[in-house]
């Protein structure tokens, strides 16, 4: 019986402990310009699904649109990665017609960041990109 009480103890330790911690990194653009823009995205090839051939990712917002240009899953908990928070990311292009962003989308302080840790599921790492009127160049 002790042996059987130490086991319903022992096992559910084992499976907690044992479990690497998993984190989803999501990449967010946050369209608060009076412009229509168009992000380009090339995902490092070691981040490519199975299921995907390509790894340039092309998507089109509108004003006062938000969408997610990429999320991709590693090991580990959710914190600030600093300047290599694109770290799977090789090229990142927003541009507008013939206007080109002049905000350093590379620099991690034009970025805000969101974390949501959690016990029982994945971690977050959010980072979102704000662009407004005054983040593009005007042409000459």
């Amino acid at each position: 019986m002790k042996i059987r009480n130490l086991l319903f103890i022992i096992l559910p330790t084992l499976l907690i402990v044992s479990c690497d911690p998993g984190l989803v990194n999501n990449y967010v653009v946050e369209n608060n310009s009076d412009y229509e823009i168009n992000v380009t995205i090339k995902v490092n090839k070691l981040r490519i699904s199975v299921l995907k051939n390509d790894s340039t990712y092309r998507t089109h917002l509108k004003k006062s649109e938000v969408k997610k240009i990429a999320s991709y899953g590693q090991i580990g908990n959710a914190h600030d990665k600093g300047d290599h928070f694109l770290e799977d990311i090789d090229t990142l292009i927003i541009e507008t017609g013939n206007l080109k962003l002049a905000k350093n989308v590379y620099d991690r302080s034009n970025w805000k960041l969101n974390l949501k840790k959690s016990f029982f599921s994945m971690d977050e790492a959010n980072y979102t990109l704000v662009i407004n009127n005054m983040d593009f160049n005007l042409p000459v």
